[in-house]
């Protein structure tokens, strides 16, 4: 909006009905939203340079890793939106988050460029365009991010490789605790159940026409008799209730229900999954290829005639690293976080899955480098190209097999993974789908 608002000011509203279409009407209203929004912008950039400011200048830390656990294979970092990708196994000040560096980057960009649109004065545009050009700076992200010997961009931080789970006796003093346990005193039957909120105005909404061509599957729940037997739950029940689903029309039976407070003695023994660290943690690149070594590919920070564009390209086509029949995994085969459960009960998300917003993303930029000249420009042509057509393929199949769309897919066999239906980022497939 802020570039497109640039151009027509500069060429003026009529000069181009193409770069223009709405004349100077749309261009002013595109105007009073940036100027509405500025202060905002302003607000949401300066609390991120200061508060995931790192050590060093031109660095960035992710904040609120999980410090307090032993439990975790690897501290997850939510507030990245990849909470199990693997980063540093133990966690320090020093730390230097790749991926976050690179959103700071398009970040300063577009303030600049927004700041250019409504014509701020000088001395407001200033902090912005040295932010852009110092994290924009190739020889600068090299110097915090590259490592040389592989080629790969990395995270930065206190790192040991010789981390694993175990399994482990964990003693516990014999003291009385309470715990609330939900008591089914009635017997459950298959009827309408008599709770009313927000599901019963959802034949008040516009409905959502289906297309003729995908159907939905019918539903387990919905394509068996009204008087079917109750189904059997798939693992033994937790506490004094048995946990029912009556394969009826209605998902859910009534219950007669309380909660009574138990009380007892643990156990003094428990078995539980316990990090164990066999070696030295050591400042150091972390050594992991994933979807954050890519982040200056996607954010296109590198100039299309870099060694370093080329090198990236190169190791994006190997099956053994990133690439799959299914599109691009989160994490490289050769990982030693590669498929790894993080705890008892985390199986691998971002250690292998593929996800449909970092795929476009990869795309978006191979697009860019195909068509800005250079000597990559045939390589990354050809990527786009196998990358466009493995998403859809993916996709497509799964939305066949299943009837939705999926959170994440299986780099073996392209197979659902995660929540589905899945309508957030998986939604992407229309946009790749309208690439040329």
């Amino acid at each position: 909006m802020a570039q497109q608002l640039k151009k027509c000011k500069l060429e003026g509203a009529d000069a181009s009905k193409a770069l223009c279409p709405a004349s100077a009407g749309s261009t002013d209203k595109q105007a009073m939203f940036l100027k509405v929004a500025w202060p905002r912008l302003e607000a949401w950039y300066g609390w991120y340079n200061r508060s995931f400011a790192g050590l060093l200048p031109g660095s960035f830390r992710w904040k609120g890793r999980h410090v307090y656990t032993n439990m975790e294979l690897n501290p997850k970092t939510p507030s990245s939106g990849m909470s199990d990708y693997p980063r540093a196994s133990h966690l320090s000040v020093e730390e230097r988050h790749l991926d976050l560096r690179c959103w700071m980057a398009v970040a300063a960009e577009a303030m600049t460029s927004v700041a250019e649109a409504l014509g701020l004065p000088q001395e407001k545009i200033a902090p912005y365009w040295e932010d852009m050009s110092s994290l924009g700076n190739l020889e600068n992200l090299d110097a915090l991010h590259l490592d040389a010997e592989s080629g790969q961009y990395r995270d930065w931080g206190s790192h040991t490789e010789e981390v694993k789970l175990t399994m482990r006796s964990i003693r516990v003093k014999g003291q009385r605790m309470e715990a609330s346990l939900r008591v089914v005193t009635g017997t459950p039957f298959p009827q309408l159940v008599h709770h009313f909120g927000y599901d019963p105005l959802f034949p008040l909404m516009p409905p959502t026409p289906l297309s003729p061509l995908h159907p939905l599957p019918p539903h387990p729940l919905t394509s068996v008799t009204p008087n079917a037997t109750p189904l059997t739950p798939s693992r033994p029940p937790l506490g004094p209730e048995a946990l029912l689903r009556v394969a009826t029309g209605s998902p859910f039976p009534q219950l007669e229900t309380s909660l009574i407070v138990v009380t007892g003695t643990p156990s003094p023994l428990l078995e539980a999954s316990l990090r164990v660290v066999t070696g030295t943690p050591s400042p150091q690149l972390v050594p992991h290829f994933g979807y954050v070594s890519l982040f200056p590919l996607m954010m296109r920070l590198l100039p299309p005639d870099s060694v370093q564009l080329g090198r990236q390209l190169e190791m994006l086509g190997h099956a053994d690293l990133l690439w799959s029949s299914f599109g691009l995994r989160s994490l490289a085969t050769n990982s030693t976080m590669y498929m790894a459960h993080n705890s008892d009960v985390e199986p691998p998300g971002w250690r292998g899955h593929i996800a449909l917003n970092m795929n476009y993303l990869v795309l978006k930029a191979l697009q860019h480098y195909r068509d800005a000249p250079g000597p990559h420009a045939d390589l990354a042509a050809s990527l786009y190209t196998r990358l466009r057509e493995a998403l859809l393929r993916t996709v497509v199949n799964g939305h066949q097999h299943h009837g939705s769309l999926c959170e994440l897919y299986d780099d073996k066999h392209g197979k659902c993974f995660g929540s589905h239906p899945f309508t957030g980022w998986t939604a992407l497939i229309t946009l790749v789908a309208q690439q040329p």
